[in-house]
C-alpha cells in the first residue's frame, strides 16, 4: 500500500515541476536558463527512470515512456532553438551540462555550388 502512494506522490511531484516549467517557458518574455533548466530537469528523470528500470527483476518490455521522454527533450530543445536561435546555445555549448544533437560549428554543405559552376560563370 505504500508503494501506490509514494508512486502517487512522484507523479503529482514530476506533474508540479512541468507544470511550473512550463508557465515559465510559456511566458510573455521567456528566458533561455528556463528552457535549459527544464531540458536538464527532463534528462535527469529519463536516467532516473532508465535506473529504475534495470534495476526491475523481472525483464520488463519496451514501452511508450521509453521514447515519449526522448520526444519530450527534443521538443523543447526544439523551442528553444525556435524561440532563441542556433548561436544562442553556440556561445553556450561549453557550458551545456548535456551534449547537442548536433556540431553547431560546422556549416552545411553548399547543394550544387562547385568550383566549375562559380569560375564558368566569371566574365573573361
Amino acid at each position: 500500500m505504500e508503494t501506490v502512494s509514494l508512486k502517487l506522490v512522484w507523479i503529482k511531484v514530476i506533474v508540479k515541476k512541468r507544470t511550473d516549467f512550463e508557465y515559465r517557458i510559456k511566458a510573455k518574455i521567456p528566458h533561455l536558463p528556463d528552457f535549459l533548466r527544464y531540458i536538464q530537469y527532463e534528462v535527469n528523470l529519463e536516467r532516473l527512470r532508465v535506473k529504475r528500470k534495470e534495476r526491475l527483476t523481472e525483464p520488463v518490455q519496451p514501452s511508450a515512456s521509453d521514447v515519449s521522454s526522448n520526444r519530450r527533450i527534443s521538443f523543447i530543445f526544439d523551442r528553444a532553438l525556435r524561440k532563441f536561435g542556433l548561436f544562442s546555445f553556440i556561445s553556450l555549448s561549453p557550458s551545456l551540462p548535456f551534449a547537442l544533437p548536433f556540431s553547431p560549428l560546422r556549416s552545411p554543405p553548399r547543394i550544387g555550388h562547385t568550383e566549375a559552376t562559380s569560375s564558368s560563370n566569371s566574365i573573361s
